[in-house]
């Protein structure tokens, strides 16, 4: 593990469930875009379903009541909203299968009170830059390569990227934001959310 995940993944673990999960629709909101360029290559999924679901987690979290009955719902449709790679072949297959599957792990975070992976949202949002970078052709990687050539040559190019490192930073902004912020309230909420809404993460700016 490197030193930028260590560091998400200690915040993380210093913050209250709500706060988990806001950090975790931050990193959906910026690989939505993603699934809607997928959406519109292929002609398959349903990002407005998606887009429901994470605007259904801020309000979730927002609220003072805290109701999760439309998260349930939703959760069910999402074994149709996740693309197998092997049946597409946009470029953006794989950030779309990330996409779907960050937010379904979010929507659970809200649906189940004792559990929040959020670090796995993280993770997804990472591995989805990963791939494109990988599949782009934006890092040469040899057709085979050794896990210990990976591990000691390609992945600190990977990690390194200007892609990754502006994911990256964005997630410390979110966690430094809510480690400073007394309570989770809705202009913190806000200000999250609009300031990773539309903002694509395999893309710069």
């Amino acid at each position: 593990m490197n030193e930028n995940k260590r560091y998400i993944e200690s915040s993380l673990d210093a913050l209250g469930r709500f706060q988990k999960i806001a950090f975790a629709a931050a990193c959906c909101e910026r690989m939505l875009p993603n699934y809607q360029v997928f959406y519109e290559a292929e002609h398959w999924g349903n990002p407005a379903v998606l887009r429901e679901a994470i605007d259904l987690v801020w309000l979730y979290i927002a609220s003072d009541e805290h109701q999760n009955d439309e998260l349930r719902k939703l959760s069910k449709e999402f074994d149709k909203l996740i693309p197998d790679s092997e049946d597409f072949v946009s470029l953006h297959t794989s950030a779309a299968t990330a996409a779907a599957l960050a937010i379904l792990e979010t929507v659970k975070c809200c649906i189940n009170k004792d559990i929040c992976e959020a670090i796995d949202v993280a993770d997804y949002s990472y591995d989805s830059i990963d791939l494109y970078l990988q599949f782009s052709g934006q890092v040469d990687i040899p057709k085979k390569v050794s896990a210990m050539k990976f591990r000691k040559i390609i992945e600190p190019v990977l990690v390194n990227h200007p892609l990754i490192q502006q994911e990256l930073e964005r997630q410390k902004c979110d966690l430094d934001l809510l480690a400073s912020s007394e309570k989770l309230n809705k202009k913190v909420v806000g200000k999250l959310k609009n300031r990773s809404f539309g903002k694509s993460n395999i893309i710069i700016g």
